[in-house]
């Protein structure tokens, strides 16, 4: 499965030819759709124009349905890192997604072990991330071991958890908080 942030803002069409073009590798696709909400600054114009609202509930439901007939379309991503006061709207999010697209699950990678509890009946699979690898050494490599341990008890057992073990220096982020063109993770 791929997340790409990059084609968020892309048309449907665009969005069925990339899943069409990655079949012959055997990648599914989760679109982005953490930025569907009114008022922030990484909402999906382009996809709003192409369904033509301004209205974040309809155009999350347009956006799932159409794609909900795309068979390399297995769920949504929700959220990246998401803030707990980001839950209930992202928990209203779940019952337009599954309204729209029934057999498509949202993930969500979580990284405050804290946050975990509000989020288990909002999401379908609890995702966290560890950062185990970032120094050439003194690591805490328990860390990816204790994160998933977390999720698994704050969903008590009752959803999936993906672990996504980031590998990244603290060197290959540049002041802006971006990946430097160097950064070979």
């Amino acid at each position: 499965m791929i997340i790409n942030y990059y084609i968020t803002n892309a048309p449907t069409q665009a969005i069925t030819a990339y899943t069409t073009a990655m079949k012959q590798f055997g990648i599914a696709f989760l679109p982005d759709v953490a930025g569907f909400y009114t008022g922030l600054a990484v909402w999906p114009t382009g996809v709003a124009k192409e369904f033509g609202t301004q209205n974040q509930d309809t155009l999350i439901s347009d956006y799932t349905a159409t794609l909900a007939s795309d068979p390399a379309v297995v769920g949504y991503y929700v959220g990246d890192e998401p803030v707990v006061t980001r839950q209930p709207e992202t928990f209203h999010q779940y019952g337009l997604i599954k309204g729209s697209d029934p057999s498509g699950f949202n993930l969500a990678v979580l990284n405050r072990s804290l946050d975990l509890p509000f989020w288990k009946d909002t999401l379908d699979i609890l995702g966290v991330d560890a950062y185990p690898i970032a120094y050439p050494s003194g690591n805490d490599l328990a860390e990816v071991a204790d994160r998933t341990r977390a999720a698994y008890q704050a969903a008590h057992g009752s959803r999936p958890v993906w672990t996504v073990i980031q590998v990244l220096s603290a060197r290959t982020w540049n002041l802006r908080g971006r990946l430097s063109n160097n950064c070979t993770t």
